[in-house]
């Protein structure tokens, strides 16, 4: 494809992108606001989709009209951080290059949340909200230059397979021998995205649907963006190893959705005893000084009715939407991490039709 249409490719997701991020980062700011204006149904709505990746303890979260946000300090930063790195991107990377960031550079920037978060789990300290912000800032601006990129490539490659498939169709009735050993090509090429995706998805659902071990999600959604990698790794295995950042999408997508369902389903078996956990951990809270909602046992008491099927659909379909999102960054991170450099090889155009038998040809 020529320089321009990538680049108008690359611009289209970059513009989604940026329309998407400040969707989200309104909605983290509504939610508060409508529970000010004592619009409670709704906020509580909002605060339950962001619910799946960020524990909203209110003591680590900053406030807006006098209540928490949907997301904690350190989330904020990363959401804050991703929106300068979109902020960056024409002036870093522009929109002609489809290329991923260093895995070095981005292990470096998940150094500082990465021994921060060690930190407060291990009991060494306890850091202030603005630190946890200050480091999600710095994970968060790198994001973007994986995200876009991911998503353009997984554009580009639905049109080159697009457009390979119109010439097949072209050649079909010249070259039908040769048409059929190219489609035998391309359908090798093309990797199977499932089997990795369920195994890692499947993982992921569980290691966030248990108690305690749930909270490793707080920490930059670690089991999502974790069970993603691990997939892409496990295609790059069955692949070897030479993948291309949509793909890295699409696996990471497929485990989001497969982690949400596995999710969704642990979370219905384990609710009595997580209800009864949260009122533990709220206990807690409120001994160590820190703020909760006053009427935390009417919450508590009045969530049987999640049971019901259409609160458990919605909030599936909220989860499914939310780790499908983590997914796919966290499948762009792993090709970064496990693939090779060297990208796929194009499918081999058709052979020309063999030539028709002259006069000296004949027997």
């Amino acid at each position: 494809m020529s320089r321009s249409g990538i680049s108008r490719t690359v611009l289209a997701v970059y513009l989604l992108t940026a329309a998407g991020t400040a969707i989200w980062l309104s909605a983290i700011f509504l939610a508060p606001a409508l529970a000010g204006r004592g619009s409670a149904g709704a906020a509580r709505l909002i605060y339950a989709a962001f619910s799946p990746i960020c524990h909203q303890v209110p003591g680590r979260c900053f406030t807006f009209h006098g209540h928490p946000l949907a997301v904690c300090g350190r989330c904020l930063g990363i959401y804050a951080g991703f929106a300068a790195g979109l902020v960056l991107y024409p002036f870093v990377r522009g929109f002609a290059k489809l290329e991923l960031p260093s895995a070095h550079v981005f292990l470096l920037l998940t150094l500082p949340m990465a021994l921060d978060g060690a930190a407060g789990i291990l009991g060494i300290w306890v850091s202030p909200i603005r630190v946890r912000f200050v480091t999600g800032v710095v994970w968060g601006t790198v994001l973007p230059f994986f995200f876009v990129t991911g998503l353009a490539d997984l554009v580009l490659a639905r049109r080159r397979r697009a457009a390979a498939r119109a010439l097949e169709k072209n050649l079909a009735n010249n070259v039908e021998l040769g048409l059929g050993r190219q489609r035998s090509v391309m359908d090798k090429q093309k990797p199977e995205y499932l089997r990795p995706a369920l195994i890692a998805g499947a993982i992921a659902g569980v290691l966030s649907g248990l108690p305690f071990i749930s909270a490793g999600n707080c920490l930059c959604c670690l089991w999502i963006v974790g069970g993603a990698a691990l997939a892409v790794n496990l295609l790059a295995k069955n692949t070897g190893g030479a993948l291309t950042s949509g793909d890295g999408a699409i696996v990471g997508a497929l485990t989001g959705i497969t982690a949400a369902v596995v999710n969704s389903l642990i979370g219905i078996l384990l609710r009595p005893f997580n209800m009864e956990l949260a009122r533990r951990v709220m206990g807690k809270v409120s001994e160590l000084g820190y703020d909760t909602p006053s009427n935390l046992d009417g919450f508590l008491d009045g969530g049987a009715g999640i049971l019901s099927p259409g609160w458990f659909l919605l909030g599936l379909f909220l989860s499914a939407a939310v780790f499908t999102v983590v997914g796919v960054l966290g499948g762009i991170i792993g090709v970064s991490l496990f693939a090779k450099k060297t990208p796929r090889a194009s499918p081999p155009t058709a052979p020309p039709p063999p030539p028709l038998p002259g006069p000296g040809d004949a027997s």
